[in-house]
């Protein structure tokens, strides 16, 4: 029997595979443009993933929860983003980048 996935691999293999579905519909394809449009296409409501600071670890733990509210500014980097994370905690997010993530992944996502 193999070793049991503790709840941080699992929630790191989720903003893992969240990312790369975003990488893929950056392809040019029929598909990777209806995906792209799909994932950019968020909500007060959806699952989200922060997606423009990947490459710092610092940010893993309140990248990805519950979209609660956003507040649209003058432009794209003055709008500001409330999520609630895994643990409870709402996070404020600015100058930020956001995708959403499928809560139909079992069935094959919603694109």
């Amino acid at each position: 029997m193999g070793k049991t996935i503790t709840k941080n691999e699992l929630y790191n293999l989720l903003i893992k595979n969240a990312y790369n579905v975003w990488r893929l519909s950056l392809q040019n394809t029929g598909t990777g443009i209806k995906a792209f449009n799909y994932l950019r296409d968020i909500k007060e409501g959806d699952c989200v993933l922060e997606i423009s600071s990947t490459s710092r670890k610092s940010c893993d733990s309140t990248r990805f929860g519950e979209l609660v509210k956003i507040e649209i500014g003058e432009n794209e980097y003055s709008t500001v983003y409330h999520i609630r994370t895994i643990t409870g905690k709402v996070i404020t997010w600015s100058n930020a980048e956001f995708i959403k993530v499928s809560k139909n992944i079992l069935r094959g996502g919603d694109f």
